[in-house]
């Protein structure tokens, strides 16, 4: 069974726009093969597999099986790859393979999903590099549910990876392709477990306590991707709350790790990347704060105070007010820039030019690394009593920012299973930030008022402005717990990372 690292780039093709890839100028001269391709999915009745970072597939082409193991905890994945007789999968191989221990019999496998394929591919090669091309066609299925699938994979078999980019940066800008960062098996569990047309509010990170700094940001950033990626196409389609929310934590996450790892991802690249994940950031947080204003605040006070004159126009002001900060999203979403950002990223996470720097580091233990630079951050936190006592909203929110990373780091240190006291200090700091967040958002919707009576002149909207107003102002009592949960945080230990 190889053991090799399988270093790809995956694209999302418009359903509209597929028929044009065979069209692309670099692929004119070259010959392609079809296939169609069968495969299964097998996992046991928990998705253990799944659960543990793997995905196990069977894949025929009505003359050979091949059976694959995937690691699914990274933008490079692990591959145990093996050629079998029938079309379930081979006890004995896998034994072979790091899910071993997750297997203790074949009867626990069972088919879980489907993937139906039919498969065009070309294999270019220039300057000693060469590349697969796949471009894919198809369904998944799992029992009464059904997904189509119109991808193209990108896949390095041999050289420098720069090849494999200057390939995905001709496909994204012949077919205004995005990049995807969920497998077809990752999709297929979602659709498995009714997921499918719901939002991603998870990233799921799979390592253990030997993982490498490198090994450990590769994975985290990966993870991040992922939620992102599956949130962000359903956004391409239409404007949606939760999408919206559930794409910004996503980026926030994924700016968290670059933070956290500033010490290591550095170069021009990493900076690049950093200035354009605070676009994106930001063009998800007006849309978001607008989203929560009109649901939160609007519609809601607008319920207890029927027939209020000047609530009809204020609302139909914030709606459209929304509408324009969505359409710019979407327009971002849909645009090159936003393409060749996140394609950016990959390169800057698997090939930046922090990789080629000292890797006395890099090649350190994520262990050591996350908690020298946790506690520092804890410490910054737990330091501004004053400005979480005090009416200064600029550093209370300066705070909740510090907070809110720090909460989003500790996330990052789940899969070494901590223990029970930084468990508990990081949900602290989760509700350190939502007080904060509650009470920034009436600032926020302060603002917003503002704006919206000024460009009115009406004094029907500023009386219902001022109902909302009255509602949103900034709670004492939720400064008294924002307050007592901060020096519940100053009396805890310190945030030890290793068990």
């Amino acid at each position: 069974m190889s053991d090799n690292r399988e270093v790809e780039i995956k694209l999302r093709l418009d359903p509209k726009k597929f028929g044009a890839f065979t069209s692309l100028e670099f692929l004119r001269d070259v010959e392609s093969e079809e296939k169609h391709f069968r495969t299964i999915y097998f996992d046991d009745r928990r998705h253990d597999l799944e659960r543990n970072g793997f995905e196990l597939r069977v894949r025929s082409d009505g003359v050979r099986h091949v059976q694959t193991l995937k690691s699914i905890g990274g933008i490079d994945r692990g591959e145990w790859e093996v050629e079998i007789s029938q079309e379930s999968p081979s006890l004995r191989e896998l034994k072979k393979t790091p899910a071993a221990k997750l297997i203790a019999s074949s009867s626990r496998l069972r088919p879980i999903f489907s993937l139906s394929i039919d498969r065009r591919t070309w294999t270019l090669s220039h300057d000693g590099a060469s590349a697969e091309i796949a471009l894919d066609c198809g369904t998944l299925e799992a029992g009464s549910r059904a997904q189509p699938i119109y991808e193209a994979e990108l896949e390095l078999k041999e050289g420098e990876p720069e090849f494999l980019y200057e390939l995905a940066a001709k496909v994204t800008a012949g077919l205004d392709a995005s990049l995807s960062f969920a497998s077809k098996g990752y999709h297929g569990y979602r659709l498995a477990e009714a997921r499918a047309s719901t939002p991603e509010h998870a990233i799921d990170l799979h390592f253990d306590s030997e993982v490498t700094v490198e090994g450990a940001f590769e994975k985290i950033a990966a993870a991040c991707l992922r939620q992102f990626s599956i949130n962000e196409e359903r956004l391409c389609i239409e404007p949606d709350p939760e999408l919206t929310h559930q794409a910004r934590i996503a980026i926030r996450r994924l700016r968290a790790a670059f933070s956290m790892f500033n010490r290591i991802v550095i170069g021009d690249d990493a900076d690049e990347v950093r200035t354009g994940l605070k676009w994106v950031s930001d063009l998800l947080g007006s849309a978001r704060d607008l989203d929560v204003f009109l649901e939160s605040r609007v519609k809601m006070i607008r319920l207890e105070h029927p027939g209020v004159p000047g609530f009809q126009e204020l609302t139909k002001r914030v709606e459209d007010m929304s509408a324009s900060a969505h359409a710019q999203l979407q327009e971002a979403l849909l645009s090159e820039k936003f393409r060749l950002l996140m394609l950016s990223i990959v390169r800057c996470v698997r090939d930046g030019e922090w990789t080629h720097n000292s890797g006395l580091i890099r090649q350190g233990r994520f262990v050591e690394f996350a908690e020298s630079e946790l506690q520092p951050r804890f410490d910054a936190v737990i330091r501004k009593k004053r400005a979480v006592r005090g009416h200064d909203a600029l550093k209370r929110h300066r705070v909740r920012i510090k907070a809110k990373k720090l909460r989003y780091m500790t996330e990052f240190i789940k899969p070494l299973a901590p223990g029970k006291e930084f468990s508990k200090t990081s949900k602290q700091l989760q509700e350190l930030q939502d007080l904060l967040g509650e009470l920034n958002d009436a600032i926020t919707g302060e603002r917003l008022l503002g704006r919206i009576v000024s460009e009115a002149r009406d004094p029907a909207v500023n009386f219902a402005a001022g109902l909302i107003r009255q509602r949103q102002a900034i709670s004492t009592e939720l400064a008294r717990k924002a307050v007592k949960v901060h020096a519940g945080l100053r009396r805890r230990e310190p945030l030890q990372v290793r068990i």
